[in-house]
């Protein structure tokens, strides 16, 4: 075929001479589709691909030395990159472990669906999770921050019990119980230390804290804590943690009643105000006598003309037991008497009394 000799041809106007299909295919390829880096003017279909070939590739290599704007390559690793004005950017797809260089925003989230979405709350826990993570399972959002694993976010959560020692050790949670150990305690840390970050403290056992530069109490004295005490401690700055007591107050009663008491006397009484309770065995009161038994006297320990319990002088005692007392509660209003023996002691007299409550949380 030479259409060179004249006259309109199919291939257009096409000069020299077409000796075979070879021939045809590289004029094609020099000529019009511009290998070298011409413009195509009109679209570009490709083949469907399937299951042996994609519809076209770009194998890997590296970025151009001067990239202009809407240039796009792929890398040898794994992303297919794009140069929009004066960057490169990722097509990072989101089933890929890619890494972001730069900070991405989104935008804010509308009445019709939310910013990002972890996909329900059927996940579990990533078995090595790194700083960073944020995964959701049925207990909420969850997060890895200094080599600790945090949260749920979305409700306040139990921490783990942590034992008394002189230096404790609080995980992630809102509220955390000490149990039985050694104290008294003289420094408390976070295993994923922030300042600002605070906790509420539940004593299941008897504990001290020590006043310290960097364990700052009230008035900058030693505390004691009872059983169910609390406390709330705050990091404020590195390794300072300060302290707020939550102590039940201990509401004391004291009385006397001078001289020998006679037959079934009221030897002491009190009107509560508010709510109390006594532990069992009355522990935290005191009753003396100054003058010791000469037998065995039992006073009667009434609430609202109730039987509570016995307070008991041994034989030449001159401190009260206490006997079947347990745990017993008042409300403002009621009444607490003691009431002497009706046979009453031959020499017992001047009698001592301080009845120690639990009252309400300051």
């Amino acid at each position: 075929m030479n259409p060179a000799s004249g006259g309109a041809s199919n291939w257009g106007d096409l000069g020299g001479t077409i000796t075979d299909q070879t021939d045809l295919i590289a004029y094609l390829a020099a000529t019009y589709l511009a290998l070298g880096g011409g413009t195509m003017t009109g679209r570009v279909d490709f083949k469907a691909g399937n299951s042996t070939s994609a519809s076209f590739r770009i194998p890997g290599g590296t970025a151009p030395s001067s990239p202009a704007h809407g240039d796009v390559y792929a890398s040898s690793g794994t992303n297919l990159l794009i140069y929009l004005s004066s960057a490169w950017y990722f097509t990072s797809f989101i089933n890929k472990p890619e890494i972001f260089t730069a900070k991405k925003t989104f935008n804010p989230s509308v009445s019709g669906g939310a910013l990002i979405n972890l996909g329900g709350n059927t996940g579990v826990a990533p078995s090595s999770p790194a700083d960073g993570d944020l995964w959701q399972t049925s207990a909420g959002l969850i997060y890895r921050n200094g080599s600790v694993t945090e949260g749920p976010l979305a409700i306040t959560m139990k921490g783990s019990n942590v034992a008394l020692a002189g230096t404790i050790t609080l995980g992630p949670g809102s509220h955390i119980h000490i149990t039985a150990g050694t104290g008294p305690i003289t420094d408390i840390d976070w295993a994923s230390a922030v300042d600002g970050r605070h906790c509420m403290l539940i004593f299941d056992v008897a504990a001290t804290m020590t006043h310290g530069a960097n364990l700052v109490l009230p008035g900058g004295v030693s505390h004691d804590f009872g059983v169910d005490d609390r406390a709330i401690v705050l990091q404020d700055n590195g390794d300072k943690v300060y302290v707020y007591p939550l102590k039940a107050r201990k509401p004391k009663f004291s009385g006397t009643f001078g001289g020998a008491p006679g037959a079934s006397a009221v030897v002491f009484a009190f009107l509560a105000n508010e709510a109390l309770s006594f532990p069992a065995s009355m522990t935290g009161s005191v009753i003396k006598a100054k003058t010791a038994a000469t037998a065995q006297a039992d006073f009667d320990l009434q609430k609202n003309g109730i039987s509570v319990g016995t307070v008991r002088f041994a034989a030449a005692g001159t401190v009260a037991s206490y006997v079947s007392i347990s745990t017993f509660t008042m409300t403002s209003g009621d009444h607490l008497e003691l009431i002497a023996p009706g046979s009453p002691d031959a020499t017992l007299a001047n009698l001592f009394f301080t009845l120690e409550a639990t009252g309400q949380v300051y």
